[in-house]
């Protein structure tokens, strides 16, 4: 079959032949496109995309009619109150509002004109869509949101699962739609096992963490569908690894002197978070990577001074903190006591 395969190939010798063309294919060649009436060897031939018809410039003769605008889409229809607006369809189609993306919107959201607001009140009324506007916002604080902390979009659509959970409910969402959006988001994280701490989500929307605890409590108390659990330490430890820019299979390094930290008794009952920032500090400076006390500190939400004592302790014990097979890419002599 392979030899049948190259004789079938053409070789050198028949080029001319496939260069070769006769004459029907010269008289296609040469056929233009000119008006019968002007005879016009350079035709004056004109598109107008607005009637669809292709037009001759000199005479007016008209030679197709009902021809496809191929242009860009993109075109501006001004509103009632002026501006640009480039909107030629709708939103997409959103599947958990049950509209099927078909819904009606009085205004561009931007400029209120007159009678704006109580036709949308009125509107809101008959519609009869409880937190409607609320869910609309929430699900653009979740996008947002998710693009900021770098997650899968399977998160996000599953945050915006439970917000829409949340404004069918009894919960004050529309008081506080960002606070209930950046809940929502952390739902999504816990349903996929993605690592995003509580206080990471806390600061992302400018708010203390005690106040965002306490929406958290209360979608406890609401619902006990809501799985808040803490996130596993595995993943906060691959989350923390790549935030620092550190290789990814350092994590498995940090999560190994976790580990053999909990022996040691200085520093066994220290908090994961402290030992996690203190593995992190170690084995950062072990690959020739060194992150400063600060820095991690800021990380994990910890004072430098309990991250330098936890980390003496590791010093101490830095022949036991990893096994053999991370030596040939961990040099434990570059470690220094503080």
């Amino acid at each position: 079959m392979y030899a049948h395969y190259r004789k079938a190939q053409p070789t050198d010798a028949d080029a001319p032949k496939y260069q070769q063309t006769s004459t029907a294919q010269q008289n296609d060649l040469n056929v233009m496109l000119i008006c019968e009436y002007c005879r016009d060897p350079h035709p004056n031939l004109v598109e107008d995309f607005k009637q669809g018809d292709i037009v001759c410039g000199s005479c007016g003769t008209v030679f197709k009619d009902r021809i496809i605008d191929t242009r860009s889409e993109w075109r501006t229809f001004g509103g009632d109150e002026g501006g640009p607006d480039k909107s030629r369809v709708g939103d997409a189609e959103n599947k958990l509002t049950g509209n099927v993306g078909l819904a009606t919107k009085i205004g561009d959201g931007h400029r209120v004109g007159p009678g704006q607001k109580d036709m949308n009140r009125v509107h809101a009324k008959v519609a009869g869509k409880k937190n409607a506007k609320a869910y609309d916002e929430g699900c653009g604080y979740i996008t947002r949101l998710a693009e900021r902390l770098h997650v899968e979009r399977a998160v996000s659509d599953a945050a915006k699962e439970f917000f829409l959970k949340m404004c069918d409910s009894m919960l004050p969402v529309a008081k506080a739609t960002e606070v209930y959006a950046g809940a929502a988001l952390l739902l999504g994280t816990r349903q996929f096992g993605v690592s995003v701490p509580l206080e990471t989500i806390a600061q992302k929307l400018n708010i203390s963490r005690i106040e965002f605890g306490r929406v958290i409590l209360k979608l406890k108390r609401h619902n006990t569908d809501f799985n808040l659990s803490k996130a596993d330490t595995a993943d906060e430890g691959v989350r923390m690894v790549m935030e620092h820019g550190m290789p990814h299979w350092t994590a498995a390094v940090v999560m190994e002197v976790v580990v053999r930290a909990k022996d040691f008794p200085a520093v066994a009952s220290r908090l994961p978070k402290t030992l996690m920032g203190a593995a992190l500090f170690t084995v950062s400076h072990m690959i020739g990577q060194p992150k400063s006390l600060d820095e991690v500190a800021k990380s994990v939400k910890v004072s430098p001074q309990t991250l330098r004592g936890v980390y003496k302790v590791l010093y101490e014990h830095r022949a036991s903190l990893i096994s053999d097979e991370y030596l040939d890419r961990c040099d434990i002599s570059k470690l220094r006591p503080m």
